[in-house]
């Protein structure tokens, strides 16, 4: 109870959220430090919804980010968008005539791949089981790794108007539907009065400028 009812306490001093993927956090982000320069943030990526839920329960998230919305009485969930995996490939890969393509035709494709990207991660190792996935942590050995080589990496619908400014690759949309996910932003109603800007706002984040410091 003590524990709780700190870590309530906490959230009112700071913005904490808990994220099923690294895009709508990103774009949350730019939200609210626009919105609250003077507000601590602090985030956190799982592909585990359910251990996300608990911990916004437990207070320990005062936001939370999933791929579907919480139909409770107590509960606020707002639609963000919409996001569609792509594969991002040289323009001499043999997959680069595809208008789209399906995991199963990927399925065995050696993939660059950025580390804590959430649900991505977790679809694409269910999806691609005899790809050979090179999941990175740091995002200097990513980037190094990418000008460097042929592999393909993966972009989405919402990271492509920065990528395809500063590199040479086509972008196949992935057709499955469980390529494509719809991302909402669920708080408590008592935090109303803080959280009810991400409805206009998340219009006005610039997605060209997605993760500067990072990638995907």
């Amino acid at each position: 109870m003590l524990k709780n009812l700190a870590a309530y306490q906490k959230n009112k001093q700071c913005i904490s959220i808990g994220a099923c993927a690294p895009a709508p956090l990103w774009g949350l982000k730019q939200i609210f430090l626009k919105q609250y320069p003077d507000i601590k943030i602090n985030s956190t990526i799982s592909e585990d919804n359910i251990e996300l839920i608990e911990a916004f329960n437990n207070h320990a998230f005062s936001i939370l980010i999933l791929d579907y919305p919480i139909n409770e009485k107590n509960i606020i969930s707002t639609k963000l968008f919409s996001e569609t995996l792509y594969i991002a490939v040289r323009p001499d890969d043999p997959l680069s005539h595809y208008k789209s393509i399906t995991f199963e035709q990927l399925n065995g494709t050696n993939i660059l791949l950025l580390s804590k990207t959430g649900y991505w991660s977790e679809i694409c190792n269910e999806k691609l089981s005899e790809s050979l996935m090179l999941v990175q942590e740091d995002i200097d050995a990513y980037n190094a790794l990418l000008k460097a080589s042929s592999l393909p990496t993966f972009r989405t619908n919402i990271t492509i108007p920065k990528f395809k400014k500063i590199e040479d690759r086509v972008y196949i949309p992935i057709s499955d539907k469980e390529a494509t996910l719809s991302f909402y932003a669920i708080y408590n109603k008592n935090d109303h009065d803080r959280y009810s800007i991400i409805e206009n706002e998340i219009r006005n984040v610039p997605w060209h400028l997605y993760r500067n410091e990072e990638s995907f």
